[in-house]
Parts: C-alpha cells; structure tokens; sequence
C-alpha cells in the first residue's frame, strides 16, 4: 500500500446517461479528506494498492480517467512504465467503474499513438476513426461527437440521437441548445438570432457534464443526409479546444456502420440541455470567449473599406445557395457550401486540389493578408468555408479569417443596412 499526498487527476468518463442521472459537477470533485482506495495492476499484472490521503486543493482537478463501458474493465495494451486501475467511484452511479487513470509522471503511450494515427487533421477517415475508438491517450482520449443538425426536411438530430443507432460513447450536441440562445441569455441575444455561439460558461459546463476534458481528441460525425457537421467542428475550436484534436468523420454513421464501427442501438430518454446546466462556479472544461468571429459592425466596417477602394479592405465570401442572389451583404463573393463536399456525400469534403480549384474559379486567394470574413444564412455553412480554406493552407488560426455569426440573420432584417440584390 503507497500512501501518496498529491496527485492530480481528471473528470470521470461515461458514457451518455439520463439528464436525472448527468452531473454537472463530478461528486469527486472538491476538497478530498476522506481515502480512496484503488486497485491497480501493473504490466506484469502483480497487483498492489495505493491510497489517497489529502484535502489539497491539487485533488479537485482530474486529468486521465477513461472508461469504456459502464462496469467493464480496460482492455488495451500496457507498458512497463505505465499502470492500469480499476475504480469503483465512491457515491455515484455504481454501473460506472473508473478503468484508466494517467498520471503526470506516468506515461503508456496512448497520447503519441493518438496524435500520430490523427495527425492533427481535420478530416479523418472513417478506418482511422475505428482505429481511434479504441484508443485512449495520457492525459485525454477520444470522445466521438454526434453533430447531427437539419435546417429542413423535419429530420430532428435529437430525437434521431436518442432512438439510436448512434457510435459507441457518443455525445450529442445540439447547435441549438448549446448556443447563446434570447431564452437563456437576453441580454446577450436580444435579437433572438439562431444559434449563435455559446458563452464561455455554457460551454464549459456542456463539456464537464459530458466528461469531455481539454485533452481529448474530439470526432465529429453525423447520420447520412446531414450537411453542417463543419459547424459542430468550428464550435470546438473557437471556445478554444486544441485545434489539432478536433476532427471530423470523413463519411455517415451509416458508412461506419458499414465498415463494422461498434454502435449502440439503446433507446434513451434524455439528452443534455442547456436549462440543466448550472453556469456558476468553477469549471474543470477551460473554454474561452469565442474566437475567430465578427460582429455587425465588424462587417459594416469592411462594407466602408470595400466602398473606398481600400487594398487591404477585407474580403466577404457567402457560401449559400439559391438564397445568394436573392439578398447579400455587397461585395459577398459567392462561394456555394454545395461545392465544398462531394456530389455525391454531404459528410466527404472534397480534395485540396479540387478546394483550390473552387477558390480560384471565384478569384479568391486563400493566402492573401487580407481579413477574410464569411457570411451566409445564420453562421452555420459559413464553417465549410473556414475548414475548406485551412484544407488550403491558409491559417485560419491568426485571426484574420473570421465568422459573422449573425449572418444574413441579422444583416438582412436589419433596415440599415445595406443590400444587394442580384439583377436589381
């Protein structure tokens, strides 16, 4: 038995539960007086104990659990320098068992063995991304994200998350509801625009309740027919996760599905929202203000600089389709979302050479120092715009390559703004 005084260590990971049973804080969180005992085994599977023994301020922030499946134990590899630990945590859902824990001074390799089968990319494979389940990191693993979301047809990424089929351990996060919504936050949406992007504290607070912590390596798929996933992947990034761990799916869960990705078909009756979450206190999610965005004024602005000529006015791009030429921002060049993924998959982005090609057909330079600001309908297909133009080699991390969230939401009901309409 090794008595250790501190240590620091991570949120729990579980799969989706209840919203009776979801937590916004972890129960083991806080100022820690009383002993854990844990079981560990080492490679050589010898087995000893270790306990905790402290009310340090060091224990209320977790670094490394990872969990499988409720009650089941881990099974991957182990190296020499490394222990795996089953934990069974004290007061809380006893179908949940704590399988892996990493500790700073600790290593197995998983971390390395992650970073190089993703290798930073935006887009992965749906083989790696099988690969990738199966995996856990020093320090974070792999969260698979369901950002299913219709802008018609009836479809509902809820209700369709809920029923299942959806990945093994999956999350489900509604643009919707995760977002700076008038309900929730009026004086930060007086407008009432849709789905704009959540404050800092919301965020965080989604990502602790779904034991997501900054470390991990975030996947984000969607069921065929779905066409914003690019959204869910620009959310991520601008409340500040890494950006070289947050990915998406190239294909449909039904092409995972296809190709044998472990699923799980259980019914669930609830789903995280954002009335649920309790915004005060601390968090162990560090998430920031959103980044890489424009307000209104922003945008009316570079509409100044284009009027007057200006060589380093920034560039406007609006990806919508047939709702271009009904209604833009002048000096919107259009650059359709529909020619950014293949014909014939909303979920597969097109290659670089074709997103050159594209880029170039509507004269946009994707290097240029220019600002290059992205409009569309409401904030959404604007995100295929900011992933295709880093799929290019712009670096769109700098602050010069930018989302006005409001969009023609807020631009076009605005009476003072001004206009154009194609042929008029």
């Amino acid at each position: 038995t090794i008595y250790i005084q501190h240590l620091t260590y991570s949120a729990v990971r579980t799969h989706p539960m209840p919203s009776s049973q979801q937590r916004t804080r972890n129960p083991l969180l806080g100022p820690v007086s009383s002993m854990l005992l844990i079981t560990a085994f080492s490679s050589i599977e010898r087995s000893f104990s270790f306990v905790i023994r402290s009310s340090s301020p060091s224990l209320t922030t977790f670094a490394s659990f990872a969990a499988k499946r409720y009650g089941g134990g881990y099974q991957g590899p182990c190296k020499s320098s490394s222990i795996q630990i089953s934990l069974q945590p004290l007061n809380y859902n006893k179908k949940q068992f704590v399988n892996f824990l990493s500790m700073t001074t600790m290593s197995n390799g998983g971390d390395e063995a992650l970073s190089s089968l993703l290798g930073g990319r935006n887009l992965v494979s749906i083989e790696d991304c099988m690969k990738a389940s199966k995996m856990s990191g020093e320090g974070g693993g792999v969260v698979f994200v369901d950002g299913s979301w219709y802008h018609r047809g009836g479809r509902n990424g809820r209700e369709e998350y809920k029923s299942g089929p959806r990945i093994q351990g999956a999350r489900y996060i509604d643009m919707d509801d995760i977002a700076t919504t008038k309900e929730l936050f009026p004086e930060l949406n007086p407008k009432g625009l849709p789905h704009m992007l959540p404050p800092k504290e919301l965020f965080a607070a989604a990502m602790d309740a779904f034991s997501i912590t900054n470390n991990d390596h975030i996947i984000i798929y969607g069921k065929d027919g779905c066409l914003f996933t690019p959204r869910t992947w620009f959310l991520f990034r601008s409340l500040g996760h890494d950006p070289s761990k947050v990915h998406l799916m190239q294909g449909s869960l039904e092409d995972y599905i296809e190709k044998g990705g472990d699923v799980d078909y259980e019914v669930v009756s609830d789903v995280l929202e954002a009335k649920d979450l309790n915004l005060d206190g601390e968090f162990v999610y560090q998430a920031r203000d959103a980044a890489y965005v424009v307000d209104m004024d922003g945008v009316k602005e570079a509409v100044k600089d284009q009027a007057e000529a200006s060589s380093s006015s920034p560039l406007i791009l609006d990806p919508r389709g047939s709702a271009f030429p009904k209604g833009h921002i002048p000096g919107a060049i259009h650059v359709p979302y529909a020619s950014i993924h293949t014909p014939d998959d909303t979920l597969k982005i097109k290659s670089t050479e074709d997103l050159k090609q594209i880029f170039q057909n509507a004269g946009v330079d994707v290097q240029t120092d220019r600002t290059i600001m992205c409009s569309c309908g409401s904030g959404v297909s604007v995100c295929h715009l900011v992933l295709a133009l880093e799929e290019c080699g712009r670096n769109v991390k700098d602050g010069k390559t930018l989302i006005y969230d409001g969009s023609w939401a807020e631009w076009g009901n605005d009476p003072d703004t001004p206009k154009v309409v194609d042929g008029e």
